[in-house]
């Protein structure tokens, strides 16, 4: 799409800068789903971690996409949800 916006399906990402985060997408369509998600890395002495945190809220017709079809696969990679998020 061009600049810093991505098309996944029936979903435009935009990237934006998270504090923190190195690499951060917010959805800006559609509407009903308003989500973002980040990758951070943790550094310990064993190595470093990648974390894929996901925020937001679905609404109307999305909640069953979302809970039916984005919820499950981001489980299998272990993403973890902010307190607030839909779940």
């Amino acid at each position: 799409m061009g600049g810093r916006r991505y098309r996944a399906g029936r979903m435009i990402w935009e990237e934006f800068d998270r504090p923190g985060a190195v690499r951060a997408f917010r959805a800006v369509s559609p509407a009903a789903l308003g989500a973002e998600h980040w990758l951070d890395l943790e550094c310990f002495d064993e190595g470093v971690r990648l974390r894929h945190t996901i925020a937001g809220e679905a609404v109307g017709e999305y909640e069953a996409v979302w809970r039916e079809q984005i919820e499950p696969t981001h489980a299998l990679f272990g993403s973890s949800a902010r307190p607030g998020s839909h779940q």
